[in-house]
């Protein structure tokens, strides 16, 4: 393996990968290191949207995935006494075990050296003009390359380069499990139906995979899950309940739940001294309608532009930070949806009303899932 690099990327999701790919394919030499196992599961909701996928398939990355697995193109949202059926463009479900493992796989084919179970670290103070050191860690062993640029998509509120988080004022945790339909207790989403059940306290999601599997996703104030004693599975059989898919507790607490830490947040600087920061790293604002993965992915090839088009680095890191701050603040109707949950009265008001006149969701659909990103400029 050499030890220097044009870029060096820390993080195998969406982002990472798509990232060390189309810098690959443009001819630069790119390390892709993930500190997981491989494959490995992720917390999410396991959607991804129609501008996703054309996304990718723009970029000539037909993944079996996306023909294999189910369809959605539809939202039930459930609370507050209220049932809604909304239309959406069509996306995709996705395992996101699969989906992560198929896009490092076209990356090895575009020439990324992939690095499973490796720590990526900058070395103190290394604010070189030329370059970067970094750090590989395996277990107890050690090893220092170079590189041109590091990116960094090891996901939201981690710490491998230096920045500071900016909080919303209201964040959640994320929760996830996977199994069979067999052993799902409870009534199960119709093919292509995303059934999300709302409530003060946060949301649910449940959606029917491909393989006969249903995978449910949360997203859950802290508070309240430090409150009940018994854990993740019972918040989330709470939300439930109302629901189609209600389910008992007993039954959701012998799934695998998967966590994450604070949502909700965005990363100042995002970019700086040669190292950038991409998809949930750069920042996150929880997704309702499967936009979350596609934010990544249009992150990660805006930056490879970015780093391809413009050669003087300060002016790299300028144009970078400027983008991704102007890209969270255009995800302010996530943020609007995410205010009208947490509020029982302007939410039991609004559900009501849409069960009558769905028609009336349209403007906020579509600027969630049109929010196309201006170029990097």
């Amino acid at each position: 393996m050499t030890d220097t690099y044009d870029v060096v990327v820390a993080g195998a999701g969406p982002a990472g990968s798509l990232a060390a790919l189309l810098l690959a394919r443009a001819g630069m030499s790119v390390l892709l290191a993930e500190k997981s196992a491989w494959p490995r599961d992720k917390v999410c909701g396991g959607c991804l949207n129609a501008r996703g996928v054309d996304l990718l398939q723009s970029e000539s990355l037909d993944l079996p995935s996306l023909k294999n697995q189910q369809s959605y193109d539809s939202m039930r949202l459930v609370g507050f006494g209220s049932v809604v059926d909304l239309p959406l463009t069509q996306g995709r479900i996705i395992d996101r075990r699969v989906f992560d493992a198929e896009l490092v796989d076209a990356s090895i084919r575009e020439g990324v050296h992939f690095l499973p179970e490796h720590r990526v670290a900058l070395f103190d103070g290394d604010n070189r003009d030329d370059g970067l050191r970094i750090m590989l860690k395996a277990g107890a062993n050690t090893r220092v390359v170079s590189t041109g640029y590091m990116i960094d998509a090891t996901g939201v509120g981690q710490q491998t380069t230096p920045t500071s988080w900016v909080q919303d004022r209201r964040c959640l945790v994320g929760v996830s499990a996977t199994v069979l339909r067999s052993d799902w207790p409870a009534e199960v989403p119709a093919p292509g139906q995303m059934v999300m059940a709302v409530r003060p306290e946060g949301y649910v999601g449940v959606v029917l995979l491909g393989d006969d599997r249903v995978h449910a996703a949360a997203a859950i104030r802290p508070s309240v899950i430090q409150r009940r004693r018994s854990g993740v599975a019972a918040v989330v059989a709470d939300m439930l309940m109302a629901s189609p898919t209600q389910a008992d507790s007993d039954s959701l607490t012998r799934m695998i739940w998967k966590g994450t830490g604070l949502l909700n947040r965005h990363a100042s600087p995002a970019a700086s001294h040669r190292w950038f920061r991409v998809g949930d790293a750069a920042g996150y604002r929880e997704p309702f309608t499967g936009e979350g993965i596609t934010r990544a992915l249009e992150s990660a090839r805006h930056l490879a532009q970015l780093l391809l088009s413009e050669k003087d680095t300060p002016a790299q890191e300028q144009i970078w930070n400027r983008w991704c701050f102007h890209r969270y603040q255009r995800q302010w109707p996530c943020r609007l949806v995410s205010d009208l949950i947490a509020n029982p009265i302007a939410a039991r008001v609004s559900l009501a009303l849409l069960s009558r006149l769905p028609v009336l969701a349209q403007p906020i659909l579509r600027s969630i899932q049109a929010d196309v990103p201006r170029g990097v400029s």
